[in-house]
Formats: C-alpha cells, structure tokens, sequence
C-alpha cells in the first residue's frame, strides 16, 4: 500500500478536483492511502461529502473576493498568474515558503507518490 498525495494548486473552481478525483478513486479501490491537497475546499464540499477524502488545504496567494461570485476571465497563462499573486514578489516569497514548510512536514509522514495537476 502506497501513500499518495494528489493535488492542485491553481484553480478558481473544482474543475482540478473532479479531473483527479477519479484517479484518487481508482488509487484507492487498489488499497492505497489517497490524500489531496486542496486550495478551496469551501468549494469543494459538495464533491468532498460524496468522496470523503482525506485532504490538506494549500497555501493561497489571493485572499477570496466574496464580491468576486464568476472566476474572472483570463486571456493568457501570464493573466492567470499574475492574478493568482505570482505578479508580486512579497506574495511569491510567502507562498514559497509555506510550499516550502508544507513539504517539509509531508516528508517526515513519507509519502510514497504526489500526482500534481
């Protein structure tokens, strides 16, 4: 039995979770522990009560917008990056560091695979 961590960090919906989630399904009907890393899980309730999960809420660059209710429309990747905070070194810098710290205590629990999207 492996330990697998499966994830995303960008992503204004639960497009990223629903992709994965089928692979965490299929990981676990074979007997492995399946862990997600996710960014909203406020978002993801739904899909989390019919899937119970296990999961670790990621790092986030931008504070949520409750006057924000439609994911703002992008017109490249660099948009989405720099709305995503990675525009701002200050931002950037913590993000890397929480990442960073994140790792750090996964690695002492020893995970076998991180399927990242």
């Amino acid at each position: 039995m492996a330990r697998v961590l499966v994830g995303y960090e960008r992503g204004d919906s639960v497009g990223h979770y629903r992709r994965l989630l089928p692979v965490a399904e299929a990981l676990a009907a074979r007997g492995h522990q399946v862990t997600f890393f996710l960014r909203n899980p406020y978002d993801c309730r739904a899909q989390i009560t019919k899937n119970p999960f296990p999961f670790i809420p990621t790092p986030d660059l931008v504070p949520p917008n409750p006057a924000e209710r439609e994911p703002k429309r992008m017109g490249s990747y660099s948009d989405i990056m720099v709305y995503c905070g990675f525009g701002r070194l200050e931002t950037l810098f913590t993000a890397t560091l929480a990442w960073r710290t994140l790792f750090d205590q996964l690695r002492r629990i020893s995970s076998s695979a991180t399927i990242a999207r």
